[in-house]
């Protein structure tokens, strides 16, 4: 069974789920909603294959974090792709 990508959604929670739902597909269970940046190399390897989609889905997403804490480096790179890769 071939693992199948749909267009990225900018409706996710973080980074570590991205990954579970990329490591899903690629173990054949599925399909997901995956930003580009996650499955740029997966895709270009063949591993995974995009789904086009007639209607791409818009979502409104929030970003929050502990006040006074600084980000992670994990975070402050996931956000750094997220903004490059939004649409204004």
């Amino acid at each position: 069974m071939k693992c199948h990508r749909i267009p990225p959604s900018d409706n996710f929670l973080c980074n570590r789920i991205q990954e579970s739902q990329k490591r899903y597909c690629l173990a054949g269970e599925g399909v997901a909603y995956l930003t580009n940046f996650m499955v740029k190399e997966e895709i270009t390897k063949g591993k995974l294959f995009e789904i086009p989609v007639e209607h791409i889905h818009e979502f409104h997403l929030w970003l929050a974090r502990p006040k006074g804490k600084q980000l992670s480096l994990n975070s402050r790179t996931f956000l750094k792709h997220l903004v490059h890769d939004m649409e204004f």
